[in-house]
């Protein structure tokens, strides 16, 4: 079962919708949307996530659609406000980050494009690259705040604080 489609990626993480970047990144999708949740999550609950999903890939529990979906809240402290995108963001802004570095991409308003010529410049801006990978992992913190929080509610949970990307 899969969190997100193409169809999910929308703003900056938009791809063009055509056959052969559909078979592309479903390929990248399915490569690391998985070990992405068990990075977020832990093996266990995970595994627990992912056997909750529906056929559109939406968790059904409150606990897991409590993670899933877009949160703000305050943080304790000097901590200030806890926001998530949610997990279906999470995954989009990843999977696209792997897509887009893999397949020299630049998104414009054209289309996906790539140069082709050997002698060209690498044509996938490392800004755009780092800024989206690094607002997943602003993401997945605020969810593992969130778990940490109520821990209660997700005692089997064993995820991983994932890193900013700091260099190309």
């Amino acid at each position: 079962m899969n969190v997100i489609t193409i169809s999910d990626c929308t703003g900056d993480t938009q791809l063009q919708k055509d056959n052969n970047t559909v078979a592309k990144f479903n390929v990248i999708r399915d490569a690391h949307d998985k070990s992405y949740i068990y990075k977020l999550l832990g093996a266990e609950l995970g595994t627990a996530f992912i056997a909750d999903l529906d056929v559109n890939g939406v968790p059904q529990t409150v606990r897991f659609t409590n993670i899933y979906n877009a949160f703000v809240q305050d943080g304790e402290g000097c901590q200030g406000v806890i926001e998530s995108k949610g997990i279906k963001f999470f995954l989009s802004n990843i999977i696209w980050f792997y897509f887009a570095r893999q397949n020299n991409v630049v998104i414009s308003t054209g289309g996906n494009k790539a140069k082709k010529s050997e002698n060209s410049d690498q044509n996938a801006d490392g800004f755009l690259l780092g800024r989206n990978y690094n607002a997943a992992i602003n993401t997945s913190r605020a969810i593992q705040w969130y778990i940490v929080k109520n821990i209660a509610d997700y005692p089997e949970y064993r995820g991983q604080r994932l890193k900013f990307l700091i260099g190309l």
